[in-house]
């Protein structure tokens, strides 16, 4: 289903840091869409030989955050859905809201394969889990992340993130 690349700054963040990073998109991700949370995937990508730009000059001061989701999300659930991801990922690394920017690119559900199937449309989840294999089960249930992981939602979509 959804898979997240965030685009951090070489050697600047701990292993910590990014593990919490996932953990927040997922969070959050799984709050705002109902989508079970060991279906999202989160890449964390540094490349130190990598030059940043806006504008055509070199920055160095933003996190950028790409999601190819499934379709079928009203923009109001995406707001919320952003804003989360942009609160827990500033608290985790303490960069300012303004330079974390994020894009949501949604995809049809029949141009997604995953665990060996074509994804189903939102909601309809369980009966796709229930059809895979058992060994595909087993390894998915052990991919569902701890529940200290919610610490890092935005408590409600409001715009305050729960503390730790």
């Amino acid at each position: 289903m959804p898979t997240y690349t965030c685009s951090l700054q070489a050697n600047r963040w701990t292993d910590g840091q990014k593990q919490a990073i996932a953990q927040a998109i997922t969070a959050n991700h799984s709050a705002a869409t109902g989508a079970p949370p060991n279906l999202v995937h989160v890449v964390i990508q540094e490349n130190p030989g990598a030059t940043r730009f806006v504008g055509g000059l070199p920055e160095e001061e933003h996190i950028w955050i790409v999601g190819y989701i499934r379709k079928g999300r009203d923009d109001e659930t995406l707001g919320r859905l952003m804003l989360g991801i942009m609160q827990g990922v500033s608290k985790i690394t303490g960069m300012d809201e303004h330079f974390i920017w994020i894009y949501l690119i949604p995809v049809e559900s029949s141009h997604m394969v995953k665990y060996g199937s074509v994804h189903p449309p939102p909601g309809e989840e369980k009966a796709w889990l229930a059809s895979m294999p058992e060994h595909v089960r087993t390894y998915m249930a052990r991919q569902t992340p701890p529940e200290s992981a919610n610490a890092l939602l935005a408590d409600g979509f409001s715009g305050q993130v729960k503390p730790p």
